[in-house]
């Protein structure tokens, strides 16, 4: 492992010598002429919001809220966390399409106040059905919202710029 970092360390300063200033310069305008594009950052804090909380709340802290204080077995929470990712796939599409059709302005706000309510309603059900419904109603509200922001990045910025957009967020 210390031969493979030392190694690889090596490459990436090596790379980072071959590179033109001139480039790195140009590099940094680009994000900059991206970032002052209204509403770029603002979906960026969007989507990092959404990702904290997919990863903080509904991989984490679900099944340690099942497990704790509805005291279902392991099988079960898996069960569970499995329907949030079947609802997640399924509104993905749907969540695209309206997006695409109504305007995704006007499919993100509803979009993000289901989910907010939704999410707010997770520690209420004990019942493993509804908690069930539950699930697979969470993880729709967040399959929904999930691609909007990147696409309103997308649609605010120069298709020269689209890519440097979508990888900075």
């Amino acid at each position: 492992m210390v031969v493979a970092a030392t190694t690889l360390g090596r490459w990436a300063s090596l790379a980072d010598d071959a590179v033109p200033k001139r480039q790195a310069v140009q590099e940094k305008s680009v994000l900059n002429a991206v970032l002052r594009t209204p509403g770029v950052l603002l979906m960026g804090m969007t989507n990092a919001v959404l990702t904290a909380i997919q990863t903080g709340v509904l991989v984490f802290l679900f099944p340690l809220y099942l497990a704790k204080r509805g005291g279902l077995s392991a099988e079960l929470i898996g069960l569970l966390v499995s329907l949030s990712v079947l609802g997640r796939l399924v509104a993905l599409w749907f969540g695209g399409s309206v997006s695409d059709r109504w305007g995704r302005m006007r499919a993100l706000i509803p979009g993000l106040l289901i989910y907010t309510v939704l999410l707010g309603s997770v520690p209420q059900p004990t019942h493993p059905a509804i908690l069930a419904g539950c699930s697979l109603a969470v993880g729709a509200a967040a399959g929904f919202v999930a691609a909007i922001p990147t696409a309103l990045t997308s649609d605010q910025v120069d298709r020269p710029l689209q890519g440097v957009a979508i990888g900075w967020r």
